[in-house]
Formats: C-alpha cells, structure tokens, sequence
C-alpha cells in the first residue's frame, strides 16, 4: 500500500505535493558535494602546503567568507535544520 492511499492528501494541498519528487533528496545531495569538495581541498592544501603560515594564509580567506555567509543566512533566517 502506498503512503498516498494511507494518508490522502487534503483537497487545498499545493500541486507540488503530487509529484514524484522530492526536493531533501536534491538538497542533501548537494550539501554532500559541497563538503566533499571543501575537504578536498582541504586535502590539497596539507598535501602541498608544507609550511604551516602558507596554510594559515591560504585558509584565512575562505573560512573568512563561509563564516559570513553563514552570519548571512542567519540573519535571513535559513537555520540548520535538525534531524531527530
């Protein structure tokens, strides 16, 4: 038995609600890569960075503009959200 035939959707339900779709899978997915490619090149920098200012000096810059973009987010009200 399908979800839809245990539990109908109500009759004002928006028309994206009938779609086989579904937009957490996307956004996961994408969260997924993003930190994949933010440890690589993470990776990259201690693989090929051998002194430790060079390293300090490469990160400031990106970890600078991710903490205000999350400063941003928050301020717009995008939270991260919690499973339970």
């Amino acid at each position: 038995m399908s979800y839809k035939e245990k539990n109908p959707l109500p009759p004002n339900a928006p028309s994206w609600c009938q779609a086989p779709f579904d937009p957490e899978r996307v956004l996961s997915f994408m969260i997924v890569v993003v930190t994949c490619l933010i440890w690589l090149q993470f990776g990259r920098v201690i693989v090929h960075l051998k002194d430790h200012r060079e390293k300090i000096v490469h990160w400031t810059g990106p970890s600078l503009g991710l903490l205000k973009l999350g400063f941003v987010l928050d301020f717009f009200g995008i939270k991260r959200v919690q499973m339970s």
